[in-house]
């Protein structure tokens, strides 16, 4: 059974930033970043049979949104982020390095605080996005002229494609 102690060790060892810690150690009061994502305390009370349905005996957790509904977890041998909804345990997305993590957690972010863009650059700085990475992907976000919301998201895809190499950028 994997501990949220386990996860953090594995965190440390793998390079992620501290914003993975802090999330898991509870240094974040409810905000608005934890209505995007948190530590899955609710993973870590499940048995081993639990958990081994949804890591395969190989995934270690690393966050979950805020109702449990979506988990993402770190595949150590592929070095990949994958994330899954709980419903049904299936893989959803895979994200090559944090960096393409942390784009989708600004998107949503973008898309929930819509109307209140000191929120959405107060999770950027939460996130420790560079100040490129933040004008970046804000301007990419804002900008964007895509004519539906399938056009947004094959745009949304190759842009995250190019975002960073390895686990650090």
């Amino acid at each position: 059974m994997t501990t949220k102690q386990q996860a953090l060790a594995y965190f440390e060892q793998i390079g992620l930033p501290a914003f993975f810690t802090r999330l898991y150690r509870g240094d974040y009061d409810k905000d608005d970043i934890t209505i995007l994502v948190g530590c899955p305390g609710e993973y870590f009370l499940m048995n081993d049979a639990e958990q081994a349905a949804y890591s395969d005996g190989v995934l270690m957790p690393v966050i979950a949104d805020h109702d449990f509904a979506r988990m993402v977890f770190h595949h150590p041998q592929q070095q990949r982020f994958i994330e899954l909804y709980t419903e049904d345990g299936e893989p959803r997305k895979s994200y090559a390095n944090c960096r393409q993590l942390f784009f989708e957690i600004v998107c949503r972010a973008h898309e929930s605080f819509e109307d209140e863009p000191d929120v959405v650059l107060a999770i950027c700085q939460q996130l420790q996005l560079t100040a490129v990475e933040t004008r970046d992907w804000l301007q990419f976000l804002n900008d964007d002229i895509s004519t539906s919301y399938e056009a947004f998201e094959t745009a949304k895809a190759a842009y995250q494609a190019n975002i960073g190499h390895g686990l650090s950028r």
